[in-house]
């Protein structure tokens, strides 16, 4: 089956201060509205569809995620996806993944010591892996791959493995832009040739 894909940018605004991100999160604290996202969902029509939540730390705007999962419940064929920095996660929200089926992305960009230096909160995160592990929630790890933490992807995979609730993991090449052009001794490539 083929889905349509709709990415859903929750807000801008974020509440950590990662050394590269792209978005400048957290400077502009705009919100998508529930009229917004409706919008963009029924533009769609009804093709199979995947719905990405997405920021910003989407986890800021819950009460608009709830509201979609809430709009989209009887439409068939639809799959929710939430990629977030892990930081916020309560019992609501996984009451709403449960509900909802909703698949998880989490970002941890290296072991703890390197994701601390590069984005901070990793304790927040690691807690809330641990609570989605103890509520049998499975979820991926996404990865932004710099100087520092290349050296340590095979240490990072093991951590996850040992978690016992991280079912893959991705690697996301960082690209001078954003913040880390602030920071351009952390990028893989030089800037001239990105």
């Amino acid at each position: 089956m083929v889905y349509k894909s709709l990415v859903l940018w929750v807000t801008t605004d974020c509440n950590l201060n990662c050394k590269y991100c792209y978005a400048h999160g957290g400077k502009i604290q705009n919100y998508m509205s529930f009229e917004t996202a409706k919008k963009a969902i029924d533009s769609i029509g009804n093709f199979p569809l995947k719905i990405q939540f997405a920021g910003g730390e989407p986890l800021l705007g819950l009460d608009l995620i709830e509201k979609v999962c809430s709009y989209v419940e009887e439409r068939k064929n639809t799959t929710l996806h939430i990629q977030t920095n892990g930081t916020l996660i309560d019992e609501r929200f996984i009451s709403l993944v449960k509900k909802y089926n909703i698949k998880l992305g989490l970002s941890m960009d290296g072991i703890p010591e390197i994701n601390e230096s590069q984005r901070g909160n990793t304790k927040k995160l690691m807690d809330g892996i641990h609570k989605l592990k103890e509520r049998n929630i499975f979820i991926n790890i996404n990865s932004v791959v710099t100087k520092d933490s290349i050296e340590h992807l095979t240490k990072l995979y093991d951590i996850l493995f040992i978690m016992g609730n991280v079912r893959g993991m991705a690697l996301d090449l960082l690209r001078n832009t954003g913040r880390a052009k602030e920071n351009s001794n952390i990028c893989l490539i030089p800037e001239e040739k990105q």
